[in-house]
C-alpha cells in the first residue's frame, strides 16, 4: 500500500460479496438517514489503484459500484457486477472520474433509472479517462432510460 505524499494508494478486495444495500437507511439510534450512493462508493482525490478479484457486486439499490477517484484506477479481474438499480446515471458501474479495466469480468442485468438516466451497464463520465474490456470480459443484458444501452 502506498502511504507518502504523492505515492498512489493501492488496494484490493479478493473474494468478497457486496449485496443488499438499500439507497437510503435511517439510523434510529443514531437519529439520521444515511443516503447511499452504492453498493461499493471508493472516491479520494489523490490517485489510487483498486482491484476487485472474484468478488460479486450485486442486488444493490444505486449503483453497484461507484468510483470517483481523479487519475484513479479500478480494475475488475473475474468479478461480476449485476441486477444492481440505480436512480439515476450507472446502474452497475458509475465512474464519475478515474479509469475502468475488466478482465474476465462480466457487468449484467442492471438498470439506470429515472429521467435522463444512462449507462444501465457502465456510466463513464470522465471525458480524459480511460476503459479498457478484454477478452473473457461482457456488458450484457442492462437496460437504461435514456443512453447507454446495454
Amino acid at each position: 500500500m502506498g502511504g507518502g505524499a504523492g505515492e498512489a494508494f493501492e488496494a484490493s478486495l479478493v473474494e468478497t460479496n457486496v449485496t443488499g444495500s438499500h439507497r437510503s437507511h435511517y439510523d434510529a439510534a443514531e437519529g439520521y438517514l444515511i443516503n447511499l450512493q452504492a453498493g461499493l462508493d471508493i472516491s479520494g482525490t489523490h490517485p489510487m489503484a483498486i482491484t476487485l478479484t472474484s468478488c460479486f457486486v450485486g442486488d444493490n439499490q444505486g449503483s453497484g459500484i461507484r468510483f470517483s477517484v481523479p487519475g484513479g484506477q479500478l480494475n475488475l479481474v473475474a468479478s461480476r457486477v449485476s441486477t444492481n438499480t440505480n436512480e439515476g446515471n450507472g446502474g452497475g458501474i458509475r465512474v464519475i472520474s478515474g479509469g475502468l479495466m475488466l478482465s474476465g469480468s462480466h457487468v449484467l442485468n442492471n438498470v439506470a433509472q429515472g429521467t435522463g438516466a444512462s449507462g444501465g451497464g457502465i456510466s463513464f463520465e470522465g471525458s480524459t479517462d480511460t476503459l479498457h474490456i478484454h477478452s473473457g470480459s461482457s456488458v450484457v443484458g442492462n437496460t437504461a432510460t435514456s443512453n447507454g444501452k446495454p
